[in-house]
This record gives C-alpha cells, sequence and structure tokens, in this order.
C-alpha cells in the first residue's frame, strides 16, 4: 500500500520528500519547474519502489498539470493534460491512459523545452479555470 501526503516546505526541505535512495536527476528537475512558477504539493510513495509529487502552480494547486515518479535509478513526468504538448512535446512522450509521459535520462535542453512550452500553453486556460479536475484532483486528501 503507498503512503500519501502534503508537501509543506516551511517543516520539511524538499528532499525529505523523496522516500527511497536515487540516484535520479530528481533535484534538477524539481529545480526547473521552481524556475517556471510551480510546486509539487502532494506525494506518494511506496517503501523502496517509488516516490510520486504531484505538481501545480505556485500560486494554486489544483488542478494538478504534472506529476513525476522517482525511483532508485530513474525519473519519469506525466503530462496530466496533454491537449497543451508542443509538437516536440507529443513527438518525445509516450502515452499512457489519459497522460502522456517521458523517461528523463538528464534534465537536458529537449526536457526544458518542452516543459517550458507546456507551461506556457497551460497557463492562461489554468487560470481562466478552464482545466477541468481529474480523479486525482477530486481526492480529498490530494
Amino acid at each position: 500500500m503507498a503512503d500519501h501526503g502534503v508537501i509543506d516546505l516551511s517543516k520539511k526541505k524538499i528532499e525529505e520528500y523523496v522516500f527511497l535512495e536515487s540516484q535520479a536527476n530528481w533535484k534538477r528537475l524539481y529545480d526547473f519547474i521552481v524556475e517556471l512558477n510551480l510546486r509539487p504539493y502532494y506525494f506518494q510513495h511506496k517503501e523502496n519502489r517509488y516516490t510520486c509529487w504531484y505538481v501545480g502552480f505556485v500560486d494554486v494547486q489544483k488542478p494538478y498539470i504534472l506529476h513525476f515518479k522517482i525511483n532508485k535509478t530513474s525519473l519519469a513526468l506525466w503530462f496530466r493534460r496533454p491537449q497543451f504538448l508542443s509538437k516536440l512535446g507529443q513527438e518525445k512522450t509516450k502515452p499512457d491512459n489519459n497522460y502522456r509521459y517521458v523517461a528523463i535520462l538528464s534534465v537536458d535542453n529537449t526536457i526544458k523545452q518542452i516543459l517550458t512550452d507546456y507551461v506556457k500553453a497551460i497557463e492562461k486556460p489554468f487560470y481562466q479555470g478552464k482545466i477541468k479536475p481529474d480523479r486525482i484532483d477530486q481526492h480529498k486528501n490530494c
């Protein structure tokens, strides 16, 4: 069973919300999403298997627009509103149910461009209230 909770950066450092030893490049991805005015709000983890963070804009938590999964040796990023991905984002990601994801070997210029384009495309509709919550957004504990 996975554990869930709120990420409270006033009480703990972000590193304390990675619940396993990981060589994945999660810190570089975290630093970059902060530059894009995003932050993780909610975590899910399964001991010694993975940590997952759900991400929204700094000033508005939901609906979540991204989530990423940190494993011991890998990192993957899910775009929760794939219709806002650029052509490059569509080409570099793979489908997964209603989302699209990319496995990240390094936070390189391609990943940064995909993220930047996605945030630019989703920001206006997000603040206009045009992004509908999905089942995770509606969960009472998130």
